[in-house]
């Protein structure tokens, strides 16, 4: 785009200066016709010169919309801040040609000084142009920058969301292991009696002694993953006053017997402690 701006301005320049030339090939002398050549190959050296400006514009110009029109995650800060830096080390690379020019046709002579004030307002235009891009380059480095600040800042706050939740979940999971926990213990009569868990004497019915309960002598169960416990007895009892109902009772034929619970509320209502006497 500007690169044409240029172009249609200079054509109108050239037509001028050809103009000149063609009055000076009808009547004027070998100085004068010297001195049109010089000028003409002052014309075209600042010529050229614009159009490579306008054309630096114009690829600064393309290479900014490919870095910001990226699809998302696709250019890292990293990338783009280099990109940047790259456009404003060529900004100022051209800012200082430009400097030099402007110094060059203020030492011209006078007979070229009409056409390079005319290509002197094409330099203003560029030097305006320039600044404007220099502008833009801050503008998005500073973008670039918060836009990574932000961005951090959002993914710390998830992590600490993430962290809060899973320790929430963990708390959540210990609570919940430790409400559906139980305890079981198995053994003979005796055995129970030496672990202090029955108390009674040789005329009175043995009992769960709940005073001297000792939870190391228990081994522990999830109340909603413990449906079966298969017993070295013939005949197993429950001396922990488990309801009836809650529970059965069947014998294997290898000798042993199965503890089935079939209402584990009501199985376990009772008490937190199974004791089993085989």
């Amino acid at each position: 785009m500007l690169i044409v701006m240029i172009a249609i301005g200079f054509a109108s320049f050239v037509s001028c200066n050809n103009n000149k030339n063609a009055q000076t090939a009808d009547g004027s002398d070998s100085t004068a016709v010297v001195n049109e050549a010089l000028e003409d190959q002052e014309v075209a050296e600042m010529s050229a010169f614009i159009n490579s400006v306008a054309l630096c514009l114009d690829s600064i110009q393309v290479q900014e919309n490919m870095i910001f029109n990226h699809p998302e995650g696709t250019t890292d800060k990293q990338h783009m801040l280099t990109q940047l830096r790259s456009f404003k080390e060529l900004l100022a690379r051209k800012q200082q040609q430009i400097d030099a020019l402007t110094a060059k046709n203020k030492a011209q002579e006078k007979s070229s000084k009409q056409t390079i004030a005319n290509l002197q307002k094409m330099v203003e235009y560029l030097n305006a142009q320039l600044a404007e891009k220099t502008a833009r380059i801050a503008e998005l480095e500073e973008l670039v920058q918060t836009k990574d600040v932000k961005i951090d800042e959002l993914r710390y706050n998830v992590k600490e969301l993430t962290n809060e939740s899973d320790y929430l979940k963990e708390q959540n999971y210990q609570q919940d292991k430790e409400l559906n926990k139980r305890y079981y213990c198995v053994g003979s009569k005796k055995e129970l009696s030496e672990k202090g868990l029955l108390k009674g004497g040789f005329l009175k019915k043995k009992k769960v002694n709940s005073a001297a309960i000792d939870k190391s002598l228990f081994k522990t169960v999830d109340v909603r993953s413990f449906k079966t416990l298969k017993l070295q007895s013939k005949k197993p009892k429950l001396v922990s006053g488990n309801p009836q109902g809650s529970y059965t009772i069947e014998k294997n034929g290898d000798g042993t017997s199965t503890l089935t619970v079939v209402d584990a509320e009501k199985f376990w209502n009772a008490s937190a402690f199974l004791i089993i006497e085989l």
